[in-house]
């Protein structure tokens, strides 16, 4: 493979093919990033806890930070103080909360091609390196605030700092664990689930393979404790609070499941192990599982319609997997170590994934993404190897240029969305993190605070009412950009105090009255000037 070589050495072509990268990288997920600015009640939360910090110090930020799920216990606080910075550095702006998660999705890309270079040569680390710039998993998820956001970034930088170690000198050696050993101690203030299957991951690849000494084991360990300082802080306030709200969690209804046999949690997980895999590869949401029904299988009409994507998915994962275990037997002892840690991971993560296969959501793949990633490359490598001629290289060339146009196409659809929400209520397709609601940014919402401003007295409250998802979110451009004060009511309340302004929002192809404004139309109702003095609605809320 002499051209494969010559790229190789040729270093003006690999900083012309990595600014070529890092430029399509930055621009899908830089693009009108304060207009297509996804702000849901998740968001307008962080953003009404860091404006209270930004105006009244540090310790103003919670001990704990989001909750995990709807279970009760908290993570860390590592994305408050994420945030916070950023307000710090870039402003007290709504747009400046999620500038940690844009640069950490740029940073993701060269964390995983520093991954990808200890496994393959440097033409698949760059193709891999490609496909993370254009991959619409990882845009979709570098454009919002979101606590697991950052975790591509910080899974690869783990891997790559971890695996490291293993071959550098002592002094090398002791700074690629004490990095790796930080980096962990991020990833759990960031999911629950990539922390619990990395660290099964790990200790039984430090079982097998005995690469640390029982003093680092001890060393890290109590690095990784400090790190989670905060959370040891509030449990100490709270007399186990978190601890509980875990336990609770763990042995409660949700993850008891008793209406499916192990066999099916065992297939839904895989099923979904195919469908984020295919995802990452192509950009592609076109399968969709098959049920089960105890030990017979299940598939309605919509499934049939994606039954062959569906079955080319799992098809797909099998021969990744297949292929990364058979090259890890062909490695001499030293070799397979690195690959071992990774199917180490990955079979932990599936596993951990089993116990909640019944509600597995897209973001629990965010941490495993660079092994995902290793496993193509690996296989492609594989097949590279073992087919040792030019039809099977331009085969996989035109593979990879086909799953590259293939995400190119899904993003460049999901940014289209975006920018046709802010003037049209057409339903958009799908995507990895509104399902089939209707986009709504940030751009859309100032629209309705101009309006607002237009017509209503800032000296009389605003009451806020409608579309749950978002009435938390006018709520927060309005106060903290437009100088506005009030409450927000989630639902419909179209009856209110005639001495209060009111805004109903809702979407507008249900409610086609309402003044449009892209996906989400408005109805604006001022204060009449005759009404008497009258007290805040019931569960009217400010936080």
């Amino acid at each position: 493979m002499p051209s494969l070589k010559t790229l190789s050495s040729n270093r003006s072509l690999i900083l012309l093919l990595l600014s070529l990268i890092f430029a399509t990288g930055i621009g899908l997920r830089a693009f009108h990033h304060s207009d297509w600015l996804i702000l849901k009640s998740d968001q307008a939360r962080d953003a009404i806890i860091l404006d209270e910090a930004l105006e009244n110090g540090f310790s103003r930020l919670p001990l704990l930070g989001p909750e995990a799920g709807s279970t009760g216990f908290r993570l860390g606080p590592l994305s408050y103080y994420f945030q916070y910075v950023s307000g710090l550095l870039f402003g007290q702006t709504i747009e400046s909360l999620a500038y940690p998660d844009l640069v950490f999705g740029i940073l993701a890309i060269p964390a995983i091609i520093a991954l990808l270079r200890l496994f393959t040569p440097l033409p698949l680390a760059l193709f891999g390196g490609a496909l993370a710039s254009v991959s619409f998993f990882l845009i979709t998820f570098s454009r919002f605030a979101w606590n697991p956001n950052p975790l591509p970034f910080f899974t690869a930088a783990f891997a790559w700092s971890f695996l490291s170690a293993l071959k550098a000198p002592e002094q090398q050696r002791r700074f690629f664990l004490l990095l790796s050993v930080l980096l962990l101690g991020a990833i759990a203030h960031l999911h629950l689930v990539a922390l619990v299957s990395l660290c099964i991951g790990l200790s039984l690849f430090v079982v097998f393979t005995r690469v640390l000494t029982i003093r680092e084991i001890i060393l890290g360990l109590c690095i990784f404790l400090a790190c989670q300082f905060p959370v040891f802080l509030s449990e100490y306030r709270t007399h186990g609070d978190n601890f509980h709200s875990f336990i609770g969690a763990t042995l409660g209804d949700r993850y008891q499941d008793t209406e499916h046999g192990w066999h099916e949690k065992f297939w839904r997980a895989y099923q979904e192990g195919s469908q984020a895999l295919w995802i990452l590869a192509t950009g592609r949401q076109d399968t969709e599982s098959i049920q089960t029904r105890g030990w017979s299988l299940s598939c309605p009409s919509r499934c049939q319609a994606t039954l062959p994507m569906t079955l080319g998915a799992l098809t797909f994962f099998t021969t990744i997997i297949t292929l990364s275990l058979l090259s890890l037997r062909r490695l001499s002892r030293d070799e397979r170590k690195p690959l071992l840690f990774i199917l180490l991971w990955t079979g932990s993560f599936f596993l951990v994934t089993v116990f909640v296969a019944y509600e597995i959501e897209v973001r629990y793949y965010l941490g495993i993404i660079p092994a995902f990633f290793v496993l193509i490359m690996q296989s492609t490598l594989v097949i590279s190897r073992y087919f040792r001629s030019l039809s099977t290289i331009l085969g996989l060339l035109f593979i990879g240029c086909l799953m590259i146009l293939s995400n190119i196409e899904a993003s460049y659809t999901f940014l289209d969305e975006l920018n046709r929400s802010q003037f049209s209520a057409q339903d958009s397709r799908r995507d990895l993190r509104f399902g089939t609601e209707p986009k709504v940014t940030l751009g859309q919402l100032r629209a309705i605070a101009r309006g607002a401003e237009a017509r209503f007295a800032k000296e009389t409250p605003v009451v806020i009412s409608g579309e749950s998802h978002y009435v938390k979110s006018l709520y927060v451009v309005l106060t903290q950009e437009f100088g506005f004060h009030g409450c927000y009511l989630r639902g419909t309340h179209r009856t209110l105090p005639q001495n209060w302004h009111h805004i109903y929002i809702e979407e507008p192809a249900k409610h086609p009255e309402l003044e449009p404004f892209g996906t989400l139309g408005a109805h604006f109702e001022p204060r009449k000037e005759t009404a008497g003095m009258s007290p805040l609605p019931n569960n009217c809320l400010t936080y």
